[in-house]
């Protein structure tokens, strides 16, 4: 007899189990699995959501390789199908690609979103139902206070960006009248020739946004290292770069915008929902503080003092 009510218990605990359904999350990343910016978007929101209670599968637009009319009209379609056959409980959106991706199947959405490095107004996306999340922001004002601290002022910056729509949106959170000159290219020869006439001018300091859709005069794509190593060797004007990544690969220094902190706040708020049925405000869109980086390899080629880094520590 209690050999019977042990099995019995046991088949109701397995019953159980089995009635409890694994929530669902489809994460869309705007871009590749290996750029840069998403592998610490998928480290930061994993750091926050507990992968072995939750179903998570990812989904990739990436809209930075592929042309506009190739990910709007075709690759977000077919991710869209993917995303309703898997139906999840909950929608996470890592940028503004993927929010507009959302933004053209509004209709065809029920279930809540969630987003996280957003650069515009997350209201001008026309999303009903349960939306919030988080806003990237630009730190110019910050960057430039911290050349202060390593003992460089700064008078005629200058400002240069390739020509992709996440360079758009944060040039529209900018004051461009605080640069000399903004140039928004994805020509890698004007690139070398503005760098180059800069180290003739008055030009103090130069503000590198974002390098990742340069080609060369054969149309022949120019990877973020090889931009790099390019600076690296003809440029002699301080540098501030606005994100983590840019830093780590060889950017003088910058207060930035990191998308594992962004991530990490968004795990916690698919969380709270998922486990608690706590689900932010559409009014509440969250701005992490940004995070001072100096690149001290960098430094030294530039003959700034170590100590003076030591003491900013």
């Amino acid at each position: 007899m209690y050999k019977i009510f042990i099995c019995i218990l046991i088949l109701l605990a397995i019953l159980t189990t089995c009635l409890i359904q694994t929530p669902k999350v489809a994460v869309l990343y705007s871009y590749y699995p290996d750029y840069k910016w998403v592998v610490r978007e998928n480290n930061g929101f994993l750091e926050s959501l507990n992968s072995q209670k939750n179903d998570i599968k990812n989904f990739y637009l990436d809209s930075k390789k592929k042309d506009k009319n190739v990910w709007q009209n075709k690759v977000c379609p077919e991710v869209m199908e993917e995303i309703k056959k898997f139906d999840p409980n909950l929608l996470v959106a890592f940028d503004d690609n993927a929010l507009q991706c959302l933004e053209m199947y509004k209709d065809n959405i029920s279930y809540p979103i969630l987003f996280s490095g957003i650069n515009t107004n997350p209201d001008d996306y026309e999303i009903d139902g349960k939306i919030g999340g988080v806003v990237g922001t630009i730190h110019l004002k910050e960057s430039l206070d911290l050349l202060k601290t390593l003992g460089i002022e700064s008078e005629d910056p200058v400002l240069i960006t390739d020509n992709s729509t996440t360079s758009q949106h944060f040039l529209e959170q900018i004051s461009q009248v605080e640069f000399r000159e903004v140039v928004q290219s994805n020509d890698f020869s004007l690139w070398q020739q503005k760098i180059l006439a800069w180290q003739n001018s008055e030009v103090d300091v130069v503000c590198v946004l974002l390098y990742h859709n340069l080609y060369d005069n054969q149309d022949n794509y120019l990877s973020p290292p090889q931009f790099i190593n390019w600076l690296q060797e003809y440029n002699t004007i301080p540098e501030i770069g606005f994100f983590d990544f840019t830093i780590e690969d060889g950017l003088l220094c910058g207060v930035t915008t990191s998308g594992y902190d962004q991530a990490k706040m968004v795990g916690k708020m698919a969380t709270a929902y998922l486990e608690e049925d706590k689900f932010p405000s559409r009014k509440i869109h969250l701005h992490p503080a940004g995070k001072p980086r100096i690149n001290i390899e960098r430094a030294r080629e530039m003959g700034i003092e170590i100590n003076k880094i030591q003491t900013w520590r």
